[in-house]
């Protein structure tokens, strides 16, 4: 299991700064769908410049233009980018072709797909690299969390690697998530807004390599 974390910053200066602080623990580390529009793929870019060995997955969260638009992000150094589960699958399919010319991953993010289930099995035949369970954060303020939909994930992909994300703050119900074994643990807050940051992402990869050796 891999952890994944994110900067939902809006200015890079800082995120940079906050990047400094927790890269010993991060496996990838996301430029979040803010710092992403208000930066582009010069934040990419500066990640990639500073950390060249650190996986960058630049969330865009792309529905339309598969081929053009993959290849804008990836070409400058993202390593994986966000295709939405609820594009069309020649959108997924476009995007995953140029990815791979390019030796790099797609990540379908499930947000907001109504027929979960049903999805799930068409995208991960698809043979997409990653299918992403994701409670949003506006999800999140009427007491979503995707631990449901994690279950029913499990139960229905083969083929793709696993990410969730959406709320992953509180260590009982982090122990929950990690109980399902899940390959990319995503957490945003749950480090930035810690009183420690360095110290929480630690101790959340430790908790992931914890449970990776009850597998």
């Amino acid at each position: 299991m891999k952890l994944q974390v994110t900067l939902d910053i809006l200015d890079l200066g800082e995120a940079l700064e906050y990047l400094k602080l927790i890269r010993p623990y991060a496996d990838i580390v996301e430029v979040g769908t803010p710092l992403s529009l208000m930066e582009g793929i010069r934040a990419v870019r500066e990640i990639k410049a500073r950390y060249p060995d650190l996986m960058v997955l630049d969330d865009i969260k792309l529905c339309d233009g598969g081929g053009r638009s993959s290849h804008a992000c990836l070409s400058r150094g993202a390593d994986i980018i966000t295709i939405l589960g609820v594009s069309d699958d020649k959108t997924i399919l476009a995007g995953m072709k140029e990815a791979h010319k390019l030796g790099k991953q797609i990540m379908v993010d499930m947000i907001h797909v109504r027929n979960l289930e049903e999805r799930l099995k068409q995208v991960d035949e698809l043979g997409v690299d990653i299918i992403g369970i994701h409670a949003g954060v506006d999800q999140q303020s009427r007491g979503k969390n995707p631990l449901d939909d994690l279950k029913i994930a499990k139960k229905c992909v083969n083929r793709a690697a696993i990410s969730v994300a959406g709320g992953l703050k509180d260590d009982e119900f982090l122990d929950s998530i990690l109980g399902f074994k899940p390959d990319i643990l995503v957490v945003g807050n749950g480090i930035y807004k810690a009183a420690n940051p360095a110290f929480t992402a630690r101790r959340i990869k430790e908790r992931i390599d914890k449970a990776e050796k009850r597998i």
